[in-house]
């Protein structure tokens, strides 16, 4: 019985057993990891650096990208790439190697891939030897010596020293752009590129000692190479450097022992004997107002090689030279000077002249006029005090009518349209002009004249003489004609010269010839553009030969002119007799059509090419205005 027990139990535990294995399921099976990336190979970077994208396949949902080295920047792009950057290697040596790994997946399904990365080191760059080598020596306040060895013995260069400051405010601190321009008018200076070349290019070393440059200052010495068409063939090599301060070392004193209303005695002593110095005056007046580098520049302008002539040593004495203004304000200036450069800063020493004898107020002028002609007549004028010193000049009567009510504000206009030349302007004693062949004939004319301070202002009323009147013109015999000969296409002249006629593309090339009988002393022409709306026909004859006489060419014979297609032009032109009379005005219009040119085979060149553009006709109506009559380089 028990047996049968067991043996159910163990049928029942097998049964059992295979209905428990029978109701299992089986576990899905998971595929391996996978990762690859494209390129694989290790990546090299030059030393300029870059970027490089890396494809990444794999069957996992998520990778990453880590790089171990600083200077591999290695990031995700998307979800298939990545980027590798290196940046600039300046160093020569090469970047430690970097290894980028990229892993797929997490635990023990993760794959990883490792990518090397190397960047080479920067190549050493040896610098081309310059093509020339600069030496300067011995700077002083005024002067450099500069020493200059091209590398190539036998090529044409120009060297030089210029003001750092004239550099940058004429050519922008471009010594290529300056050359550029230097050349183009050294060519039309000297007449040709090859004249230009012979005579500012050097070859081969050279030495030169540079003088009379600014003290305290920035300057740049350059040598570049020339062309034999004049440009800039090399790289410009320069020197930048800085002149010294003006030295002090040697003082000047100056002793006045006599004051005149016309000038002063001096004595100048300078603390060393040997020590050679310049000694020269000047109107406190605009001079005074200037730095000490200003006016010192100003004066050695102005003075140039007198400087050298005049400078001298120990102790000078100046006697009066009776040249200098009545109650004037002036400097005596002093400097050091040799070898063509200042030595030291300037020194000024103000004195003043002697007041005139009578106040300005008191003084009264003389007017006599005579030779009176349509056109000229001798002014002379005698103030009644010969210390007094002043202005003086005509006016016309249209003009009086205009500013009589207020002449110390016209003669205050006429004097500051020349201030710069006001110590010359003024004047002292007895006076007188020859206007010749320049009044207008039949015209009212007075003299004014005025007592002028040192600063240009009229130190008391203007004083205005009686009226004179230049006789009425009578119609000379004096005549002038002109012809119009073959004019040419512009554009066909272009053609045989596009450097000369360049500037005439599109215009007709004319040539108009005067010429003036025998009664006429001087004559004067012009051709003029016609204004349809102010025609030089209606001008009257006596504006048009004012006008002429004004402004035309004085005594033409052949002139040239570019004149527009298909517009009218006039030739103008009048003659003045012995008599100060004009004689009639001549008048010749043409319209200058392409089809009425000469063929260009007919072309003669002229000795002088330069042909003068025409423009509208220069006719101004009257206009009350200050206007000089007295040339300034007769007073």
């Amino acid at each position: 019985m028990e047996m049968k027990k067991n043996l159910f139990f163990s049928t029942l535990l097998l049964v059992t057993a295979v209905l428990m294995g029978g109701c299992r399921q089986e576990e899905p099976k998971t595929a391996p990891p996978t990762l690859s990336i494209e390129p694989a190979e290790a990546l090299v970077f030059e030393a300029t650096g870059g970027t490089r994208v890396i494809a990444v396949t794999t069957n996992q949902d998520t990778w990453r990208v880590l790089s171990d080295q600083t200077w591999c920047v290695a990031q995700a792009a998307d979800d298939a790439s990545f980027t590798v950057t290196a940046g600039i290697n300046e160093s020569p040596d090469d970047m430690p190697r970097a290894k980028v790994t990229v892993t797929a997946g997490t635990g023990n399904n993760a794959r990883t891939v490792v990518l090397e990365v190397y960047q080479r080191g920067a190549e050493e760059v040896v610098p081309e030897e310059p093509p020339f080598g600069i030496t300067l020596s011995n700077i002083t306040a005024t002067g450099v010596d500069m020493r200059v060895v091209p590398l190539d013995a036998a090529g044409s260069y120009y060297f030089d020293v210029i003001a750092k400051a004239t550099l940058d405010e004429h050519h922008g601190g471009d010594i290529g752009r300056m050359m550029e321009r230097m050349m183009a008018e050294a060519e039309q200076m000297y007449g040709s590129m090859e004249e230009a070349l012979a005579n500012l290019a050097s070859r081969g070393e050279q030495e030169h000692s540079f003088t009379r440059l600014s003290p305290a200052s920035e300057h740049v010495a350059f040598a570049v190479g020339l062309g034999a068409d004049g440009a800039v063939n090399t790289e410009v090599v320069s020197e930048p450097f800085r002149t010294e301060e003006l030295s002090d070392a040697v003082t000047f004193e100056v002793e006045f022992t006599n004051r005149y209303y016309d000038g002063a005695d001096f004595t100048v002593t300078p603390s060393d004997d040997e020590f050679p110095y310049y000694c020269t005056i000047r109107p406190a007046f605009q001079y005074d107002e200037l730095s000490d580098q200003e006016l010192l520049e100003k004066v050695v302008a102005e003075d140039g090689f007198m400087i050298d002539f005049y400078a001298t040593t120990s102790v000078y004495e100046y006697e009066n030279e009776n040249v200098w203004l009545t109650d004037t304000g002036y400097l005596v200036l002093v400097f050091g000077w040799a070898d063509g450069a200042a030595t030291t800063n300037i020194h000024r020493f103000p004195f003043r002249t002697l007041e005139p004898n009578i106040p300005p107020s008191e003084c009264r002028f003389d007017v006599e006029v005579t030779g009176l002609t349509s056109r000229s007549a001798t002014v002379a004028i005698t103030p009644s005090d010969e210390t007094s010193v002043y202005m003086w000049d005509l006016i016309a009567d249209a003009d009086y009518q205009q500013f009589k009510g207020n002449m110390k504000q016209y003669v205050t206009d006429y004097v500051a349209a020349d201030i710069e030349s006001l110590d010359y302007n003024r004047e002292r004693g007895v006076g007188g002009n020859i206007f010749s062949k320049m009044l207008e004939p039949g015209t009212t004319y007075y003299v004014w004249a005025a007592c002028i301070d040192e600063f240009g202002k009229p130190a008391a009323d203007v004083v205005v003489s009686a009226p004179f009147e230049t006789l009425p013109n009578q119609v000379s015999d004096a005549g002038v004609s002109a012809v119009i000969g073959k004019y040419f296409n512009g554009d066909d002249l272009y053609a045989l010269d596009s450097e000369k006629y360049a500037s005439g593309r599109g215009m007709a090339y004319v040539e108009v010839t005067f010429s003036a009988n025998d009664e006429a002393v001087v004559w004067y022409g012009t051709m003029v553009k016609e204004d349809p709306s102010d025609p030089t026909g209606a001008i009257s004859d006596a504006e048009i030969a004012e006008t002429l006489v004004a402004s035309g060419t004085w005594c033409p014979t052949g002139k040239l002119y570019w004149c527009e297609w298909d517009a009218e032009y006039t030739v103008l032109g009048v003659a003045i007799g012995s008599d100060d009379n004009s004689g009639p005005v001549l008048r010749l219009s043409k319209t200058f059509t392409k089809e009425g040119a000469s063929p260009v085979s007919e072309f003669v060149e002229p000795a002088s090419a330069a042909a003068q553009y025409i423009y509208n006709a220069p006719f101004v109506r009257y206009d009350a205005s200050v206007k000089v009559y007295r040339e300034r380089a007769q007073r």
